[in-house]
């Protein structure tokens, strides 16, 4: 059985706590301009999301073909569908059910197939727009993967030049009103997805090329300071339209940079401790269920005086409640049955380790 890493937990329980953060001031009926401005950065918690789910998707994939030679498709694909789905189509009648109540508005055939990322704008359940990217990463990413594994001696290599992709792309869509609201422009897929590229890369190296994995730990530290300072260099100097262009790649190498500085590293501070633990396990949960449970808050508030601190304390209480019942009630039930139905196959003996201990 494989230790739980606990700096992966306290990278999850970040990357939550600056999504939460980031849409909190958005939702208060007081408009804090000031705020606003400071926290919009916090958006980067769904960058590190990304990075992580890449880091994990990619090693699963890796250990797999190292231990059986070869990947169950469809079982791989099972797997990840029984651990999402089930959690998100919750949420989705959660958040529909609200806009139904509140708007009477007809229900989008888009969410049903994970292509609301790809509408000009999302009219409810925002969240969502992540859950796409990631929903089209677990389909299309294991065939690139497979293809690279079987087709290529230097699959990393190819890797780092998909990442470079949505770059690319976003070079190509741009247009005066692509930073204007959040919609296509900031949500689809093709312009999106780097981060969770770089995850799988990362675990590639990692697996796969010890030398320049541990090359890749010598210089993330200054990987990551090269990255933020080109980051505060095109958001305060540099043209709009290289703001839209960059952000996103910046973002995600400062991510993919941070863990692994951290990853398979001696604990760092507060990392194992059972909050971290908790909001960790908890972090998917609470993504799906935070803007409601924000809204709910706010019905609260005008039986509070108008004061922020009593706000932000209601709102907090009201996450950490729904969340948690969300987790005990949805996301638990469906790991439970995705361990019943389909159990993880490198928890199987291996033919191949087999064969080298007898060999």
């Amino acid at each position: 059985m494989r230790s739980r890493d606990t700096n992966l937990d306290l990278l999850r329980a970040i990357a939550i706590i600056l999504v939460i953060v980031h849409h909190l001031p958005q939702r208060w009926p007081v408009e804090h301009p000031d705020l606003l401005r400071h926290t919009d950065w916090f958006s980067a918690g769904v960058d590190l999301f990304f990075v992580l789910s890449g880091w994990l998707i990619g090693g699963l994939f890796w250990r797999e073909s190292a231990q059986f030679g070869n990947v169950q498709l469809p079982r791989f694909w099972c797997r990840r569908a029984l651990r999402t789905m089930p959690p998100y189509l919750a949420a989705l009648a959660l958040a529909y059910g609200g806009v139904a109540w509140n708007r009477h508005e007809p229900f989008d055939w888009h969410y049903l197939v994970f292509l609301q990322n790809y509408q000009s704008t999302i009219q409810y359940f925002r969240v969502s727009w992540s859950l796409c990217i990631e929903e089209h990463f677990y389909l299309f990413m294991p065939l690139i993967c497979l293809g690279l594994w079987r087709g290529s001696r230097r699959p990393e290599i190819w890797l780092l030049a998909i990442a470079l992709v949505p770059a690319i792309n976003r070079v190509l869509v741009w247009q005066p009103d692509a930073t204007e609201g959040f919609g296509f422009y900031q949500s689809a897929t093709h312009l999106r997805c780097e981060g969770l590229v770089l995850g799988v890369w990362a675990s590639f190296v990692r697996a796969h090329r010890p030398g320049v994995w541990a090359a890749w730990r010598g210089v993330a530290p200054f990987t990551l300071a090269g990255a933020v300072l080109a980051m505060v260099a095109v958001e305060n100097f540099g043209p709009v339209r290289w703001q839209y262009v960059l952000r996103s790649l910046l973002l995600a190498v400062v991510c993919v940079s941070v863990l692994t500085l951290v990853v398979e590293r001696a604990s760092v501070l507060f990392s194992d401790s059972r909050p971290v633990f908790w909001v960790a396990t908890t972090s998917y949960s609470v993504y799906l269920t935070h803007l409601p449970a924000i809204e709910a808050g706010l019905r609260l508030m005008p039986r509070l005086p108008a004061f922020g601190v009593l706000w932000l304390a209601l709102d907090l209480v009201c996450i950490a409640v729904l969340g948690a019942a969300f987790y005990w009630l949805v996301e638990m039930p469906s790991l439970s049955l995705r361990h019943r139905l389909m159990p993880g196959r490198t928890h199987e003996r291996s033919p191949l380790r087999d064969a080298v201990a007898t060999g």
